[in-house]
């Protein structure tokens, strides 16, 4: 990749809610074993970086933007564990980087 403080204005950005990606266990809902399984696809796309809409356990009343807690992962999409397997994995298939959408003034009490 670019030098790290322009690496965006190379990049080919995949913007990707795990919620609708794919779906590893058949309950409907995308989760981040799904997510792990296409990231070959992904690379053959030349995507270079995916960016990550809201994964957090959330009410859902605003698509994932009403976080209710920055510190997990919805559990529909998977644990922690998951997430970490699939940071690893994107660098095993040299994807490239990962962007979150930080929902910083939207959380729920």
């Amino acid at each position: 990749m670019a030098d790290q403080a322009t690496w965006y204005k190379d990049a080919i950005i995949y913007e990707l809610h795990v919620r609708a990606f794919k779906d590893s266990t058949g309950d409907g809902v995308g989760d981040f074993r799904g997510l792990i399984e296409k990231l070959g696809y992904l690379q053959e796309l030349g995507v270079t970086a995916v960016w990550l809409l809201p994964f957090y356990p959330s009410p859902l009343k605003d698509d994932g933007y009403d976080v209710a807690s920055y510190e997990a992962v919805n559990p529909s999409y998977g644990s922690l564990a998951d997430l970490r397997r699939f940071e690893l994995s994107n660098n095993l298939v040299d994807v490239g980087g990962v962007a979150l959408d930080r929902v910083r003034d939207r959380a729920t009490a």
